[in-house]
């Protein structure tokens, strides 16, 4: 279990709280986030020395409600993040990614090809994107594949060999792992260097 909660632990020295796992008043549920996401395991052997921060998870913990119920088996998410190349383009802040820009004078306008990515709408950079910052789309929600990826490690340590989304709240989404591990997943907007992955299966 220790290192299922590593891997949603926060790192940022700001947050100090988040750097633990911690747990509920009555001990049944231990959980771990970063903010962005958060793993909920049932503490079965009812004993742990973690602190109770179930006052700071309120409002977001329990969801409430389920609303749905879509599996989707640990191969396909695999091959989801399979799809993902890594790239070294973003689209060009002088054009806008349009490849054309404008020169106006007084009531005479021109579109010329853009000079800075010569008519193509992306530049090069010295950094690799690679599929932290690309977006998955499943449930009509855009998750960046590294949030994928920490979900497929965690089913990997856990056993797990597929998930269950059993409900969609606002901008969280519950993966079921198992009937004893629950994943708070907030969803993402991409930014501009940034890439959605469709599927036609989770879209």
């Amino acid at each position: 279990m220790e290192k299922i909660l590593d891997l949603f632990l926060e790192k940022d020295e700001m947050r100090k709280w988040m750097r633990s796992p911690f747990t509920n008043a009555d001990k049944t549920v231990i959980f771990a986030t970063d903010g962005i996401a958060m793993i909920c395991i049932n503490n079965n052997g009812g004993e742990n020395n973690f602190e109770n921060y179930e006052d700071k998870i309120k409002g977001t913990y329990p969801v409430g409600y389920s609303n749905c119920n879509m599996s989707i088996s640990f191969e396909e998410l695999q091959a989801i993040l399979n799809k993902i190349k890594p790239v070294n383009e973003k689209k060009c802040p002088d054009c806008n990614g349009d490849g054309v820009v404008k020169w106006t004078y007084e009531s005479y306008t021109e579109e010329f090809e853009c000079p800075v990515c010569r008519g193509n709408g992306t530049i090069r950079t010295n950094k690799t994107f690679f599929n932290g910052e690309a977006g998955v789309k499943i449930n009509g929600r855009i998750f960046y594949s590294k949030q994928i990826k920490r979900i497929l490690d965690t089913m990997i340590l856990s056993g797990s060999t597929e998930c269950t989304i059993i409900s969609t709240k606002a901008e969280m989404t519950v993966f079921k792992l198992s009937d004893d591990i629950f994943v708070y997943q907030m969803e993402t907007t991409l930014k501009e260097h940034e890439v959605e992955i469709p599927t036609a299966l989770f879209s």
